[in-house]
């Protein structure tokens, strides 16, 4: 797909997506494709999950769950719209449903922590990380 078509479906898609529909969205990574995330810093899903990955809006909160050490990473924000191969070399191209990813101000992390612990946000995080850890130990 070249850059035209990739900037063509993103912008269709963010038109109809409005910021209230996710606030944020959580990746996982292992210790083998970590490096590769924070190295061209974007979080990465498979080709098949490129519609997903559409839907991410400039500034809409990401985080990284290592499912080996069992540790969610972030807050983090999207720096640009969702897209796909933004890093060909990242992943070695096994996930190039990208997100470009940035990591928030401490004092912006600290507001909105405190924002969320007042929030169902905080249970859903909690259930899905329950559900990565039931799905590592499964394989």
């Amino acid at each position: 797909m070249n850059d035209a078509n990739n900037a063509n479906d993103r912008e269709s898609l963010h038109k109809n997506n409005t910021k209230a529909d996710t606030i944020g969205m959580i990746f996982m990574c292992s210790s083998k494709t970590k490096s590769d995330c924070y190295k061209y810093k974007v979080f990465g899903l498979p080709a098949a999950k490129k519609d997903i990955v559409l839907k991410i809006y400039k500034g809409m909160w990401l985080f990284l769950f290592d499912f080996d050490l069992k540790l969610l990473y972030g807050i983090y924000k999207a720096a640009e719209p969702g897209g796909y191969n933004i890093e060909p070399k990242a992943f070695k191209s096994e996930f190039p449903s990208q997100a470009k990813a940035e990591r928030m101000k401490a004092r912006t992390q600290e507001k909105l922590t405190n924002k969320l612990a007042a929030t169902k946000i905080v249970q859903i995080t909690t259930q899905m990380q329950k559900r990565a850890n039931a799905e590592a130990n499964i394989e």
